[in-house]
């Protein structure tokens, strides 16, 4: 009963802070006003090269997985020549 209250109040919550946030401050809405404000926030600069490093990072260490296993996986794929 108390997670279906958590969630009841958790919706109510959200749409009150949703139309709270289409109120028209001068010509732009709160929701705009706050996105102008967390984007020349002085955080947002380090947090974009840290994400950017955290993507490169994730790129090269896929990649190298990926051509690893397709490595492994074309020398079991090779057959073994006889000797003779």
């Amino acid at each position: 009963m108390m997670n279906i209250l958590f969630f009841v109040k958790t919706v109510i919550m959200t749409i009150a802070l949703v139309l709270v946030l289409q109120i028209r401050v001068g010509e732009q809405s709160l929701e705009a006003h706050s996105i102008d404000w967390v984007q020349s926030s002085s955080v947002i600069a380090p947090l974009n090269s840290m994400a950017h490093g955290a993507a490169k990072f994730i790129h090269d260490v896929s990649t190298t997985a990926r051509a690893a296993i397709e490595k492994q996986l074309n020398l079991k794929a090779k057959p073994n020549s006889p000797s003779n």
